[in-house]
Order: structure tokens, then C-alpha cells, then sequence
């Protein structure tokens, strides 16, 4: 009987002791499973490389059917399968898997794996369809042991295996599979930190190298297309536009397409108009599934978009304003993830500083332009005298700064209440030379007699004025302005501009428009002004030269023995004085003293005046006195002050001893040496009471031989050159 005791405590003994050995063995086999998995997840980058190994390396090690790996979806709560198990047929059955898991639209709280992700606890069941959590996916599932995949306390997913037989997972199992689990889940953590790190990085660069490239733009227009296309290829789009407001004509245009928008590009729409309007006039991004079946799609977008492509609208703010829409257009099979939304409205926002800033930059060198063009005008206006050339060079201004294809101004003539032209650039033809616009049948008129600008976008849609309608059939024309030039309250005319294309223009544009033509207008009073200050100016000079004119007559009567004599000695004065190299405003001085050159005598008593013999002494010193006499008469006089040389000193000579005040050489003033010659000249040369006429020859010999004492050596030798080329030779 003890051996029978003895010999049953040892096989226990020994059964125990070979339970204890497997144990050892499977504990062993596990660790090295363990350390296994612990060197092939740390050499993957990839959570869909580690889910993958993960369920590979769980064949090794349990009993399963199937086996899925799944992460948990931060932003929706979605259960995506990120592995599964083949069970031996291949990559084609795990893509079928996957989606079929995904079709049923696993998420946190929904299902026993969903359980398990909300509430951070490992199920085990031995008959899993006797739960009521349970959800049918597998057709044959029975046992079935799934286990979070914590990281610091917080579920990232979970890893289940199920199996068509009853109750085979035990605790060894659970607790293997929780370690492999919380393995699978650090590595998983450290893939996703290490991808948001490289997605990060990535952004980054993007966002670096989108900026730098805007920031290198000169413009908005080269801006745009930069912006589409670095943004496209920061999210690996094909396809994507971008639409921009025009203020000017209130509508929306795709100014740049690319992929299945390129042919839509140029497509203007109303504001509030198809996915683009709907983004515009709400400011908020706009998420289509899919443009082909999305019923915010307008034509002639309606069946551009391929079946399955969706995307992204996002509005476009420049400053404080929605300027534009930007649309981001993917495949179905890589549609756009959340990350990359994220980074399209980063760039979106960079892109919208760059833009503002950008706009700021054109608008300040538009307004300094518009500053220099103004001013020109200005120059233009006070450096010219004649209205013509003056308004040529404004209106090519007008051309330019105003970016239009033609200019023209039409003058106002009040009495036949007509347009008549003025000045004009840009036109193709003639036609515009013989403008004649009558008031009450024009948009000219129109702005004349309303006094304000009259726009017309598209002239082909109006036909109520017959001057514009031929000017389009003949130009053509498509738009078409025109301002009245108003100055002081006065109509001077119109200043009409024209584009051949159609388009409204904005509120700043209509106000540089009305501020050229005020110039224009001001230029016009200003001409008319100068024009009646040198008419009255004229007059004004036409009636002194009358009155000296009569002046000298008066003389001449009262002195009948030098009668002619004053305009004879006028025109040969002025003839040498230009052959001295004298011209302008001198020569009106000139003239006129040589004309009054013989004032002074009206102080000369007629008794020595009339004297037919030679003066006595006393006589000379009266008569010496009429230069004298000339410079009293008229230094009072503003208009004849200047003139005052010839009267006053044409009796000094070269060598002193002249009078009345006895300066010598080029202290007498050039007007009366030049005079001197010729009044010395043309008195010799005529017949006096007390001696005849000296012949020409006899004349020029004396006034020779009195060079350098009575003349001016210099003016002598043009004089004689004179009378040789021009044949002046006096009667005997």
C-alpha cells in the first residue's frame, strides 16, 4: 500500500512537474515572441507596416481566425482597420476585409471592439454571439478576445482575434495579447509622433516655400497662378482653380484652372453663383464628396469634374474682405485627409497677407503714378501756351493712366449748343476729327447738361446715341465714358474715353477719370484766360504804338524839315539792330525809342526850332536840351521806360564828348550807339534848309571817319555791311 502511495505522489510529482516545464517552455517562447516583436516594430516607420507585422507575428503565437488590427480615428471616433489577416489567400482578401470592416462603419461605443476602445477594458468570450454587444462580421465567429491598446492611459485602438470554436482563449492568451498589444500601441505612438513630426516638417517646408514664392511676386497676377500651383503640390492634387472677385462688373472669375478646371477657367459668375458664389457669400469652407453628383455645381462646370472626384472650396481673404475662392480637387481613392485641409487653410492665410500686402504695394505705386501723371498735367499745362499742344500731351496722358484703348476731348461752343473736337489719341481712323455733337441726341451731351460722367459698359446694348454707334461700327468700340469739363462753374467740353472691350470700372477709377478731366478743364480756362489777356495785351500795345505813332506825326508837322524822317530811321535802326544780334522784346523797345527819339523837341521854342540859319550858342544850348526834355516826358511812363535809350542818350559819342551826359564808349547804351549811326546817316542823306542832301558815298566815308570818336567802331563795320548787302541808298 505505501509503495502504491509512494508511487502515486511521484507521478504527481512528476506531472506537475512537466506542467510546470511546459509552462517554462511557453512562458519562454513568449518572451522570445515578445522580444521579437519588440525588434521588428522598432524598425518600422509606417502604422500601417506595424499593424500589418503585428498580425503576422500573432499567427505565430495564438489561435485565431481572424485578427484585425484597428486604430482609433481622433477627429470622427471611426475604428479604421488598419490590419487583418489574410488567412492565406493574399493581399486581394485583406483589401476585401478592410473594406467590408469599414462598411459597417466600426466606431468607439458601437460593437464589442467598440466597447473595448470607449472603455479601455480587454473582453474575453467563449461564445461571442451570446453578447449583446456582439455585431455579426464574421459569419462563423465564436471566441472572441480583444484588448485595448493604451499609451499613457489613452486608448489608440484595439487588437482583436476571433475563432470559429467555443471558449479557447485563456488568461495566458489575454495577457499575451495585452503585452503584444501594449507593445504594438507604443510603436504605433512612436510611428504617429514621428509621422505628425514629418507631416509637420513637410507643412512647414511648404508653408516656408509658398511664402518665399509670393513674397517674390511683383503682383497679384503672378501671385495666383504661384499660389495654385504650390498648393496643388503640397497635398498632391491634380486638379484645383482659383476665382477672384471683379468689383468693377460684380462678378466672380476662375482666373486660374488647373486639371479638370483648366477648361473653366476665364468662367465668370453672379456672386452667389455655383459652389464658388455659395463658398464666396458665406465665407466658410465647403467639403464636396464628390462635384459630379453635387448639386451646388453650375454649369458649364456641370460634367468637367470626373465621376468620384471631391475636395475642398475655401475663401480667400485678402485683408478684411473675402476676395476669391480657392478649390482643391482629389481622386476618391486618395481624397483629402484632414491634415491636409489643415495645411491648404494655412497656406490659405499666408497667402492672403501676401496678397493683401501685395494689393497695398500696387494700389500706393497706382496712386504715385497717378500723382506723377497729375503732376505732368500740371507741367504740361503751366509750360505751354497752346491749348492744342497742351491738349495733346494730356490726353495721352488720360490714355495711359487710365489704361484705355482711345481718348478724345470735344469743345463746348455755347452758341450753336454743339461738341466740336478738340484734341484725341488712340483712334484707328479719322473719324474723330470731325466731330460736331449736338447736346440733346448724345451721351456727351448728356454729361454736359447733367453735369456729371455717364458710363456706358457695353455700348452694343444702347442705341440712343447715333454719334457713339457709329464710332463702335467704325472703332469698335465696347465701352465707352465721357466726363464734362467744368471749370468755375463753366462747361469747357468733354473729355470721352473708350475701351474695345466691354467692362464697368470702379468707384476709384471714376474718380481719377473725373479728376483729369477738372485738369483738362482748368487747362481749357487757362488757355482761354491767357488767350484774352494777350488779345487785350495786343490791343493794349496796338493802341501805344498809335498814339506814338501820331505823337511823332505831331512832331513831324511841327518840324516839317524832318518829316518822314522818324520811320525811316526807325525801320533802318531795327534792321541793324537785328544784324547786331538784338531780337524779342528789345526790338519793341528799340522801335519805340527810335520813333520818340525826337520827344525831347517839343521843350525847343519854335523860334529856334524854325530857325533857318545856323543856331547861336545860346540856341545850342536850348536845343542840347531836348534829351533832357525826352527823359522828364517819359520816365513816368511804365509801358515807354525801357524805350527810354535811344531818346535820352543817342547824342553821347564814342569818345566822350557827346551830351547830355557825356559817357564814353560802352557806357552809352548799344540802342543809341546803333541809333547814332543811323540818325547821323539819315540826316545827311536828306535835304535840310541850310544844305543839300549828302551823297550816299560821302555819308559813309564821314561816319567811317568818325569811328571810334563819334561811333562805336564795332557797329559802324555791321552798318556798312548792311547798306552794301541791302542797297539803302538815299536820293540826292
Amino acid at each position: 500500500m505505501a509503495v502504491i502511495i509512494d508511487l502515486r505522489e511521484r507521478v504527481q510529482a512528476e506531472a506537475e512537474r512537466a506542467k510546470m516545464i511546459r509552462m517554462l517552455e511557453r512562458r519562454l517562447n513568449e518572451l522570445g515572441i515578445i522580444h521579437l516583436a519588440n525588434q521588428m516594430l522598432q524598425r518600422l516607420h509606417s502604422p500601417g507596416e506595424l499593424a500589418q507585422a503585428a498580425v503576422r507575428l500573432l499567427e505565430t503565437i495564438m489561435d485565431y481566425e481572424y485578427c484585425a488590427v484597428m486604430l482609433i480615428e481622433q477627429e470622427s471616433g471611426k475604428l479604421i482597420p488598419y490590419a487583418v489577416s489574410d488567412q492565406g489567400q493574399g493581399e486581394d482578401f485583406i483589401h476585401k476585409t478592410k473594406e467590408h470592416i469599414r462598411a459597417s462603419n466600426p466606431r468607439v461605443g458601437k460593437g464589442i471592439v467598440g466597447w473595448v476602445a470607449q472603455h479601455g477594458k480587454c473582453v474575453c468570450l467563449n461564445d461571442a454571439r451570446q453578447d449583446e454587444r456582439y455585431l455579426p462580421l464574421q459569419e462563423d465567429t465564436r471566441s472572441e478576445l480583444c484588448v485595448p491598446m493604451l499609451v499613457g492611459g489613452k486608448v489608440i485602438g484595439v487588437v482583436n482575434v476571433e475563432s470559429p470554436r467555443l471558449g479557447i482563449y485563456t488568461k495566458e492568451d489575454q495577457r499575451l495579447l495585452e503585452t503584444v498589444a501594449a507593445q504594438i500601441a507604443v510603436a504605433t505612438e512612436n510611428t504617429r509622433l514621428f509621422e505628425v513630426a514629418r507631416r509637420r516638417a513637410e507643412e512647414l517646408e511648404a508653408l516656408n516655400r509658398i511664402s518665399a514664392a509670393l513674397r517674390e511676386a511683383e503682383s497679384v497676377e503672378r501671385a495666383i497662378p504661384l499660389l495654385l500651383d504650390e498648393t496643388l503640390a503640397a497635398v498632391a492634387a491634380p486638379a484645383g482653380s482659383i476665382t477672384l472677385y471683379q468689383p468693377e462688373i460684380n462678378r466672380l472669375k476662375i482666373v486660374e484652372g488647373r486639371g479638370w478646371f483648366e477648361p473653366l477657367q476665364a468662367t465668370v459668375r453672379i456672386p452667389n453663383e455655383g459652389i464658388e458664389g455659395y463658398v464666396f457669400t458665406r465665407g466658410e469652407v465647403y467639403i464636396s464628396p464628390d462635384f459630379s453628383a453635387d448639386s451646388r455645381v453650375k454649369p458649364p462646370a456641370v460634367g468637367q469634374s470626373p465621376p468620384g472626384w471631391g475636395g475642398a472650396c475655401l475663401p480667400i481673404r485678402i485683408g478684411d474682405q473675402i476676395s476669391g475662392v480657392l478649390i482643391v480637387s482629389k481622386p476618391a481613392e486618395n481624397p483629402l485627409t484632414t491634415q491636409q485641409l489643415r495645411l491648404i487653410e494655412a497656406i490659405i492665410e499666408i497667402a492672403g497677407v501676401s496678397l493683401h500686402r501685395l494689393r497695398l504695394h500696387h494700389e500706393t505705386n497706382r496712386r504715385l503714378k497717378r500723382l506723377q501723371a497729375l503732376h505732368a498735367v500740371t507741367q504740361a499745362i503751366t509750360a505751354n501756351v497752346d491749348i492744342r499742344i497742351t491738349l495733346d500731351i494730356l490726353i495721352k496722358h488720360v490714355q495711359e493712366q487710365l489704361d484705355v484703348d482711345a481718348a478724345g476731348v470735344l469743345l463746348y461752343d455755347s452758341q450753336l449748343q454743339e461738341l466740336y473736337f478738340g484734341a484725341e489719341v488712340g483712334f484707328n481712323t479719322r473719324i474723330y476729327t470731325q466731330s460736331k455733337v449736338r447736346l440733346d441726341t448724345s451721351y456727351a451731351g448728356t454729361a454736359v447738361l447733367k453735369r456729371r460722367i455717364v458710363q456706358i459698359p457695353d455700348l452694343s446694348q444702347s442705341k440712343d446715341d447715333s454719334w457713339a454707334n457709329r464710332l463702335l461700327k467704325i472703332e469698335n468700340f465696347g465701352a465707352y465714358w465721357v466726363a464734362p469739363l467744368i471749370a468755375r462753374g463753366t462747361v469747357q467740353g468733354v473729355l470721352e474715353v473708350f475701351r474695345r472691350r466691354t467692362g464697368a470700372e470702379n468707384e476709384n477709377w471714376m474718380a481719377y477719370l473725373d479728376t483729369l478731366a477738372t485738369q483738362i478743364a482748368v487747362a481749357l480756362e487757362d488757355a482761354q484766360l491767357i488767350d484774352g489777356l494777350q488779345r487785350a495785351h495786343l490791343d493794349l500795345q496796338i493802341a501805344y504804338d498809335a498814339t506814338i505813332e501820331g505823337l511823332v506825326r505831331a512832331l513831324e508837322y511841327r518840324d516839317m524839315e524832318t518829316e518822314g524822317h522818324s520811320q525811316r530811321v526807325t525801320d533802318l535802326t531795327l534792321k541793324l539792330a537785328k544784324s547786331m544780334g538784338i531780337t524779342g522784346e528789345e526790338l519793341d523797345h528799340i522801335r519805340r525809342g527810335a520813333l520818340l527819339h525826337d520827344i525831347g523837341k517839343i521843350g525847343v521854342p519854335d523860334s529856334i526850332l524854325h530857325k533857318p540859319g545856323k543856331l547861336d550858342e545860346d540856341e545850342w544850348a536850348i536845343m542840347r536840351e531836348h534829351p533832357q526834355y525826352a527823359y522828364d516826358l517819359l520816365k513816368e511812363i511804365a509801358h515807354l521806360r525801357p524805350a527810354l535809350d535811344i531818346p535820352y542818350y543817342h547824342h553821347e559819342k564814342w569818345d566822350g564828348t557827346g551830351y547830355p551826359r557825356g559817357l564814353r564808349g560802352e557806357q552809352i547804351p548799344l540802342a543809341a550807339r546803333i541809333f547814332a549811326i543811323v540818325d547821323v546817316y539819315d540826316a545827311l542823306t536828306s535835304n535840310r534848309p541850310y544844305r543839300g542832301a549828302w551823297s550816299k558815298e560821302k555819308t559813309l566815308d564821314y561816319i567811317r571817319q568818325q569811328s571810334g570818336t563819334h561811333f562805336d567802331p564795332q557797329v559802324v563795320e555791321v552798318f556798312m555791311k548792311l547798306i552794301e548787302k541791302s542797297g539803302l541808298i538815299q536820293s540826292d
